[in-house]
């Protein structure tokens, strides 16, 4: 009888352990980490010369986050790079433009992380194959981008000698070459600039040759004194289309002033910069519009506006033949 009653408690006391252990479990919370990474790279990368380019066909990498926004595919130097939205097929012809070497079409996948590592074609094409499909309309337009510089003109790894002779040498590549920037080129930087009013990193851009630059927000970090003072020793041309017009008007020094649209010619070809405030090149399936119909004459709106190419506020790249 002892006995029994004995194994009975033990038993009740065991019962109550796991409930309340089910219970604890269920009222705390359990961290979970969240994996983030590169895109996975496509696979089943085919080609074949069609009737207006190479023809090339993917299958996209398998899923990872933060999500795949698109891919690009290129065929090396010289060729024409082309960014596909992955709300699209994987499949794009890539033009060939006239003079355009031997290659291997790659594809890159691209998330918020950066690129995948690149994928080769089952088919590498002769100079001479590809001259076979290239167009006088095609025209390779070398864009040079950077962002966020903050002052960062010293160093062994980057600087500005690094930047100018990369760019210089890219230059000599492609006639047909712009040099932009998305902003925060001054501003939450080294001594070496800010303690001279950021002219320093100002004067490196310019022999970089810096062709546009977008205001970002540490451009403001300062008076709008110090703004003039740094349009004023630029070489290049500042703009941005979500400030207001009266904005606009208050962003000058002498005779150089922000705007919303800048024209550039170069090697012949045409581009056309309109951009927000830290927009520019960034979400490329949202943000970047490549047209080819641009009229022989741009004529600003009576407002001083790029004319409407697309959607407002958008960022655009406009290239005319």
């Amino acid at each position: 009888m002892n006995k029994t009653l004995s194994s009975r408690k033990v038993f009740s006391w065991g019962s109550l352990a796991l409930a309340t252990s089910l219970l604890v479990s269920l009222l705390v919370p359990s961290a979970q980490a969240n994996t983030y990474s590169l895109p996975n790279a496509p696979t089943k990368v085919t080609s074949y010369i069609g009737a207006s380019g190479v023809v090339v066909r993917w299958v996209a990498g398998a899923d990872v986050a933060p999500g795949v926004i698109g891919h690009v595919v290129s065929a090396g130097a010289g060729s024409c790079p082309i960014f596909v939205p992955i709300r699209n097929n994987s499949v794009v012809t890539m033009p060939v433009v006239e003079g355009q070497p031997a290659g291997t079409p790659v594809v890159q996948a691209v998330n918020a992380y950066g690129f995948s590592k690149p994928t080769a074609s089952n088919k590498s094409y002769t100079a001479a194959e590809l001259a076979t499909v290239a167009s006088s309309r095609n025209k390779a337009v070398q864009v040079l981008q950077l962002s966020d510089l903050h002052g960062a003109i010293e160093g062994t790894s980057f600087g500005a000698a690094l930047l100018t002779s990369n760019w210089a040498a890219d230059r000599k590549a492609n006639a047909a070459t712009v040099a932009i920037s998305a902003g925060d080129n001054i501003g939450a930087a080294p001594p070496i600039s800010t303690e001279f009013e950021e002219l320093p990193t100002i004067e490196a851009l310019n022999l970089a040759k810096l062709d546009v630059s977008v205001f970002g927000n540490h451009e403001h970090d300062r008076n709008i004194d110090h703004v003039n003072k740094i349009i004023g020793a630029s070489d290049f041309q500042w703009v941005v289309s979500n400030y207001s017009e009266g904005a606009l008007d208050a962003l000058k020094s002498g005779d150089k002033q922000a705007k919303n649209y800048t024209i550039i010619n170069r090697g012949g070809n045409v581009s056309a910069f309109r951009v927000q405030q830290d927009k520019l090149l960034q979400h490329l399936e949202k943000e970047l519009e490549v047209a080819t119909d641009i009229p022989d004459t741009l004529t600003p709106h009576l407002d001083n506006s790029l004319p409407n190419f697309g959607a407002a506020n958008r960022n655009e790249i406009l290239y005319k033949n």
